[in-house]
């Protein structure tokens, strides 16, 4: 259950070292046994973490980047192959956590504003 966790745990029935990032003691198996029975809280008004400017920021950029997909394949000739594939790129970049993730979302938006901006250069359309 701790296959995806970068640590050292402590307890004899588990002496393989993970990495060196935070140590897991056995105790810490109960809470997050606990912690897993809350995920039905997810989205819901108790959801603590979901209020967060960096969730609403996540829960935005999906739905702004569906709308770049769709805007880049809406029949406009203005987008290229290599546009399309640089939009289709673009969430590859998003990494890390708090303030590196929120740098990330906002190079995100300015690389889409960039790709639009070359896109319709020449086309006598606006990049709205």
């Amino acid at each position: 259950w701790l296959s995806n966790v970068t640590c050292t745990i402590t307890d004899s029935r588990y002496p393989k070292t993970l990495g060196s990032t935070c140590t897991v003691y056995p105790w810490m198996r109960y809470l997050f046994k606990s912690l897993a029975k809350l995920k039905f809280l997810r989205g819901s008004a108790l959801d603590l973490f979901g209020k967060t400017d960096e969730r609403r920021k996540k829960r935005q950029l999906v739905d702004d980047y569906i709308t770049m997909v769709e805007e880049s394949l809406d029949g406009s000739e203005a987008f290229t192959t290599a546009a399309l594939k640089e939009v289709i790129a673009l969430p590859s970049e998003i990494r890390g956590y708090g303030h590196v993730k929120l740098e990330a979302i906002d190079r995100f938006y300015a690389r889409w504003g960039q790709i639009r901006e070359k896109a319709y250069e020449g086309t006598g359309q606006k990049a709205a």
